[in-house]
């Protein structure tokens, strides 16, 4: 991994690299389809940062922001309503000709396909592919407010990439793990030694 990726790579471009490098190839597509969709959110708040400039403070931040905002979910919203495979065997459509026509990955398609949630714009080229409407295919979901189970889980992916980071000597700890989500009746300060501490200083304090 060191002689792809440094400290200095962007969070996001390190985070497409541990998607098809080891999510691919290890989890089930259902679960890449997740992740691929929990990153876009991730990215749009620190994908452009360092990965050695990420600090415990910032995935605080993060999590705290997506606690307390619906604006973060907008864009998984459709949820399958119809058997997707019994349309596309109708209209004579296999899984391959429905992801070139869409310009959806496969592995979206089968995600959809096994019921799980996708983006609206994502149902909304399946179901233009398809010469239907959005409406007749998925259930267009409301905004509601993120549960703590779900903030939880976005600190976990975060979490794991970075210990990717840190198992391929890129860094020398994972700052995630040192970050303590409060519960939401709790205050959102959170006490840290340092917030210009770095993952790449983190291990000399200890």
């Amino acid at each position: 991994m060191n002689n792809i990726i440094n400290k200095e790579q962007k969070f996001k471009e390190f985070a497409n690299f541990w998607i098809e490098d080891y999510a691919r190839k290890t989890l089930k597509p259902e679960t890449v389809g997740s992740y691929e969709s929990m990153l876009k959110v991730i990215n749009e708040s620190m994908g452009n940062m360092s990965l050695e400039r990420i600090r415990p403070q910032r995935i605080l931040d993060f999590c705290n922001q997506l606690s307390h905002s619906e604006v973060h979910i907008k864009d998984v919203r459709a949820k399958p309503k119809c058997d997707l495979m019994e349309i596309l065997t109708s209209k004579n459509m296999s899984r391959t000709e429905l992801s070139k026509k869409s310009n959806i990955a496969p592995t979206t398609i089968t995600s959809v396909m096994r019921g799980n949630n996708v983006e609206r714009k994502t149902a909304k080229a399946i179901a233009k592919a398809i010469g239907m409407q959005i409406e007749d295919l998925f259930e267009l979901q409301t905004p509601r407010n993120v549960s703590e189970k779900t903030v939880e889980n976005y600190k976990r992916l975060i979490s794991s990439i970075l210990q990717s980071a840190v198992d391929g000597g890129v860094l020398t700890f994972n700052v995630a793990k040192s970050v303590v989500l409060p519960k939401k009746e709790d205050s959102v300060n959170f006490i840290y030694v340092d917030d210009t501490v770095t993952a790449a200083e983190f291990s000399e304090i200890l």
